[in-house]
């Protein structure tokens, strides 16, 4: 299910790709746990609130929720985030 929509969206699976090769070494944060306290502290509580709430009622689009990602995340911390999704979605 989200594997297949990732795979079949151009944008998301070339995020995938990076991830998937990314040297976990050089990254600013590894664990789910450490992702969460960068968000909070960069993007903020409410405005994450905000955004899931957006995404849930389907008001949010992949591009309007990776926009706020960008602009208050370093290349390198969404590389981070990107490889905790690969992760998760492909339990590895």
């Amino acid at each position: 299910d989200l594997k297949a929509y990732i795979e079949s969206d151009p944008e998301l699976s070339r995020m995938i790709k990076e991830a998937e090769s990314a040297d976990e070494s050089t990254l600013p944060f590894t664990s789910k746990g450490e992702a969460t306290r960068v968000l909070i502290k960069k993007v903020g509580i409410t405005k994450l609130q905000e955004v899931q709430s957006q995404v849930q009622n389907g008001t949010a689009s992949k591009d309007e929720v990776l926009q706020v990602l960008n602009e208050k995340l370093t290349d390198e911390e969404m590389l981070a985030l990107q490889v905790i999704a690969y992760k998760e979605i492909y339990k590895k």
